[in-house]
């Protein structure tokens, strides 16, 4: 593997493709050049090459988005934000018209839905994160009730994989055949293998640990810290994306850092500990002329940046 494709990404490569929104947690990039962005100002804004900015419905509090191969936006609400309902919802982003996909799970009101996922034959793969109280149980590393489920292309949903620490971000390997899932409060990514007769298999590490994950009292005193070093040192992972050549790039928000995995090895690939272009990365995109721009969603300061990928990604459902 050339080096060059773990070579750090310096920040003044790093541009700014919008600004100015508010909790902007996730990007699509559409095959016509458009963005699509998750913010707490609408269920989308939609962003036009050009730049213009559409905000489109009102969701409830939008989370990690996807696009199915109608073009139409799948929503993750992540109730726990705001202490509202965290269902999955679906949006045609030309006439602003929402649906609900999955309110409940065996009996119970979803409040955490946190990433979905469009499978080829167009079931929804979503991360449901943590049953609560609070959203500060999203980065309790004694939790371990999150867990994915799947809505079928009928409607009806089902419990994939539960006991996880924290799931968060959701992709495919280039295969298909195995869901990999970021768990926040493990500081890993795993693999949930889905076999042809419609079952699963158990979790399994796909990567290894990717920083500290302490207790909540003391996490609460590094991020409120000073130390750019100590918090270089969380592996609290939240959006997960794969390359063409099967490496594995993850958003590290609380290190302010995106890294890349390929044979256990972790190479840090944007670094921004002062701050000065992202703050708090939580997902990851590829778009543009053979998917080669990378974009990365930055949740406080309401920013997407772009910047060449040193490897294109690799194609979701809507981008084939």
């Amino acid at each position: 593997m050339p080096s060059e494709i773990f070579r750090p990404i310096p920040l003044d490569a790093l541009e700014v493709a919008v600004s100015g929104l508010t909790r902007s947690e996730d990007v699509v990039v559409g095959r016509d050049g458009r963005l699509y962005v998750s913010n707490s100002q609408s269920a989308c804004a939609v962003v036009e090459p050009g730049g213009a900015i559409r905000h489109v419905g009102a969701a409830m509090m939008p989370n990690g988005i996807a696009m199915d191969a109608r073009g139409r936006i799948v929503i993750a609400n992540m109730g726990l934000v705001n202490g509202g309902p965290g269902h999955l919802q679906r949006l045609d982003p030309e006439t602003g018209v929402i649906e609900t996909l999955a309110s409940h799970i065996d009996g119970r009101e979803l409040v955490a839905s946190n990433f979905p996922v469009v499978a080829p034959d167009g079931s929804i793969y979503c991360s449901h994160t943590t049953w609560g109280p609070d959203v500060s149980a999203v980065m309790d590393p004694g939790r371990h009730d999150g867990f994915v489920y799947r809505v079928m292309p009928d409607g009806g949903a089902h419990v994939v994989c539960d006991g996880l620490a924290a799931a968060n971000g959701l992709c495919f390997d280039l295969a298909g055949q195995v869901l990999l899932v970021a768990r926040t409060a493990a500081a890993d990514v795993v693999g949930i293998r889905i076999f042809g007769d419609g079952s699963y298999g158990p979790p399994k590490p796909f990567t290894p640990r990717l920083g500290d994950v302490p207790a909540l009292g003391e996490l609460g005193r590094i991020l409120g810290g000073d130390s750019a070093e100590a918090r270089s040192r969380l592996g609290h992972p939240d959006g997960v994306g794969i390359t063409s050549d099967g490496t594995i790039w993850v958003t590290l928000p609380f290190a302010n850092r995106v890294v890349a995995v390929r044979g256990g090895e972790v190479h840090v690939v944007i670094d921004d500990p002062g701050r000065q272009v992202i703050d708090m990365p939580t997902n990851i995109s590829w778009g543009g002329p053979g998917l080669s721009d990378l974009y990365v969603a930055s949740l406080r300061n309401g920013r997407i940046v772009r910047t060449k990928s040193p490897v294109p990604g690799a194609p979701l459902i809507h981008q084939l």
